[in-house]
Parts: C-alpha cells; structure tokens; sequence
C-alpha cells in the first residue's frame, strides 16, 4: 500500500486500466460479476411439478383454466415444467400398472399442455407415476419380471410422445422402492427400450433410496426427491432450514444432508435434478415435509424453506436445477388459508418470481 501512495494517481490509473484490459484480453470470458450470484440464478432447470387441479379430471390439462394457469406460471419466470402422468396399482404387491379413466390425463389433453408449454418458451420434463391403490409408498411386485413387462408398456407409450413432441426431458419413473434397489438387467432392459424410442435425456426420480440405486450409469441425470427434514421450528428462518440441509438431528442422529448428497454425487458422477421438492404451507413446515398437510396455514414457513434450498443449492456445479412440487392446473389454487404444497397465490410464488426472472 505504501508503494501506491509514491505514486501519482494519474499513473496508478493508467497502470490499473492496462492491467484490467490485459486481463480481458486474455481471458474474455472473465466475468466483473459479484462472485456468488442470487439464489437460484445458476439453475438450468428452474421448473415444477404440474398437476391436475383435481382427480376425476383427465382433461385438465387441457381446460382453458390450465391456460391460465400456466400463463401465470410463465410470469414466475420458471423455464420447465414436469407434466406429471400418474397411472395405477391395485395394491403395492400387484404385478400390473393399469391407466385410471378417471384421474389419468388424457393423450390429447397432455399433448395440449405439452405444446401450449412449448409455445409459452417454457420446456417440458414428462414425468411418470404410480399411485398404489392401498395407499403404501411400497412397489414391491410378486412377480417383478412381469411387473416390468406392464411398466415397459406404459413408459414406452409416453416415451414416445415425448419423441414426437419434442419433450426435452424425460422421468422414467418416481420413487418405485424397493423396487429401485435391485433388478439392474430388467432395468437395464427398460430403459434400452425406452432409449430406442425417445432420444433426449433420461432421469428417475427417488426418495430415500437414492443411494442404493443401481442404474444411475444408465441415465443421464441423477433424481432426487429430497423430502428430508430440516428443522423444528413452528416458524422455520431461513437460518434454519439452511442449517439443517448441513446438520439435522434425524432422531438422535445429526445428519449432514448435503454432505450425504455430494459424497452419492461423486459416485455416480452425473448432474443431480431435484425432481420432486416441496413444503407446505402450514406449521413446522420443515419438520416432516414429505407428509400430508397437518396445521394451521403458514405461508412463511413454507417460503423460507424455498429460500433456504435455493441458496444452498444454487452455486453447486454438480446441481442442474428443481422442479417444485406442485403447481396446479387452478389458477385460483393455494391463496392464503390454503396448508398444501402449491407456492400459488402465496409468499413462496413471490420467492419464485425474485429469483427466477431475469
């Protein structure tokens, strides 16, 4: 510092102009940016899970309130959206997946919201799912290889409406434990055949066993439903839930979720998606935010914990992005009063908005 006060100003001026031209000569991409850029900003995919506004509806894709919707989702500045496609199982053990008349999308309608997202600048992640009729978050078939048999039919039927309407990204399928910790080759199988039909990027989608599951080599993206619990408050700071993504006490048991995730990262060495993330909107939101709604409305619990993921995650070279679950097909969905997951209508859409739009 002392050399500096030697030195006329006007000198010190013209050498730091020289120095910074060189440097930019040099290295053109160099970037004069704040070095850690707004939460959420370096996300490829800055999207949610869209869905039904209601069972018993497989044309809702299509309504003109999903045209509203969707446009109100536009003005969030989002750029993906996972059009969700849910189909049956009797129960967990069943070895047949069969479409619902009633609460599965419609062909035509899930072509209508495919290019009305397209023609809105936003792309499109198809995703698929199963509901058990005994209501267990347990797949476990009796006869696995004809289970994957039946699986094959419904994903290789979406996979290529996905081909023919240019869907960007594709699920091959959503937390299907324990089914999703095993049987590589009928995977293996599964997934050839969807790749011989659909040609862009392939992921899956897990909860807990994101760790155990074998194909991960196969896919081009690593999923993730992170449901995992972050803190106890009634009212979650954004201090919190920050804190808790690094260290939660889970029962005895301080764990570092990020840690966990990064070292899993390293392993299978592909981008990691959030597939599926989500709170509601109520008390301890953050406390068990992969179960029903319970409590009273509180939509800043709910947002922080958006704000809380976002810059924990957002400067992670190895994170590609999250799909928020879940934006309906209601424009008049959430609102205040409303304890479910949708951010519409609340404080957790305004944190959207901040960070995604330009």
């Amino acid at each position: 510092m002392n050399v500096y006060r030697r030195v006329t100003p006007l000198i010190v001026v013209l050498l730091l102009t020289v120095l910074f031209v060189g440097v930019v000569t040099i290295h053109p991409t160099i970037s004069t940016a704040a070095p850690f850029p707004l939460e959420g900003t370096a996300l490829k995919y800055k999207g949610v899970n869209y869905v039904a506004n209601a069972y018993n509806e497989p044309n809702a894709y299509a309504s003109a309130d999903s045209n509203s919707s969707l446009n109100a989702l536009k003005s969030t500045g989002a750029n993906y959206v996972a059009l969700t496609v849910t189909w049956e199982l009797a129960t967990h053990a069943s070895n047949a997946v069969y479409s619902d008349p009633k609460d599965t999308p419609t062909d035509a309608a899930l072509i209508t919201a495919i290019n009305g997202i397209h023609a809105r600048g936003m792309g499109v992640m198809l995703k698929l799912m199963l509901d058990s009729g005994d209501k267990t978050d347990l797949v476990a078939p009796t006869n696995p290889a004809a289970w994957f048999a039946c699986y094959a039919t419904m994903c290789n039927h979406y996979a290529q409406i996905a081909q023919d309407h240019g869907v960007e990204l594709f699920c091959i399928g959503t937390e299907l434990s324990p089914l999703d910790t095993s049987n590589y080759s009928l995977w293996s199988t599964l997934i050839s055949g969807v790749r011989a039909i659909y040609h862009g990027p392939l992921t899956y989608a897990a909860f807990s066993s994101y760790a155990r599951i074998p194909f991960w080599g196969l896919l081009d993206y690593a999923g993730i439903d992170p449901y995992f619990p972050l803190s106890n408050a009634k009212t979650p700071s954004v201090a919190d839930c920050v804190a808790g993504w690094s260290s939660y006490n889970d029962s005895g048991t301080v764990r570092n979720w990020l840690q966990e995730i990064e070292t899993w990262q390293a392993t299978v060495n592909k981008p990691v998606i959030f597939t599926e993330l989500g709170y509601g909107s109520h008390d301890y939101a953050a406390k068990s935010p992969g179960s029903a709604p319970v409590g009273p409305y509180n939509g800043l619990g709910q947002a922080n914990c958006y704000k809380a993921a976002l810059r924990v995650f957002a400067n992670k070279p190895w994170f590609a992005g999250i799909f928020w679950f879940a934006w309906s097909s209601d424009p008049k969905a959430g609102g205040a009063g409303d304890n479910g997951f949708s951010p519409q209508n609340k404080p957790a859409q305004s944190v959207l908005t901040a960070n995604w739009l330009p």
